[in-house]
């Protein structure tokens, strides 16, 4: 015949082996996070806009006026993080006042 033949019943094939069985596992050490897995510090303000739920346009205008800090790296411009809260923070002020 042609065919392999299968070892063990169907109802074992394809079975985990017992807890009893399993060898105990170690405690890992808590994984390090690499440069890509880390919360960027700076973003695009394409970026910004998203997380603020705004468009783009209205972005650019934010930063234009100076009411979302930004930074220049070369060419690009980008908006830190804390800006974007201290932005937030700013509006819920203006909001309780």
């Amino acid at each position: 015949m042609w065919l392999k033949r299968r070892s063990g019943c169907a109802s074992e094939r394809g079975r985990r082996r017992s807890s009893a069985l399993r060898q105990p596992r170690k405690a890992s050490a808590p994984k390090r996070r690499t440069f890509k897995e880390s919360k960027p510090i700076l973003v695009f303000v394409a970026n910004a806009a998203r997380m603020l739920s705004i468009g783009r346009t209205a972005a650019w205008e934010l930063v234009r006026k100076q009411k979302i800090k930004s930074v220049k790296i070369g060419r690009m411009r980008r908006v830190p993080i804390a800006a974007i809260q201290d932005y937030i923070d700013r509006l819920m002020d203006e909001d309780a006042a």
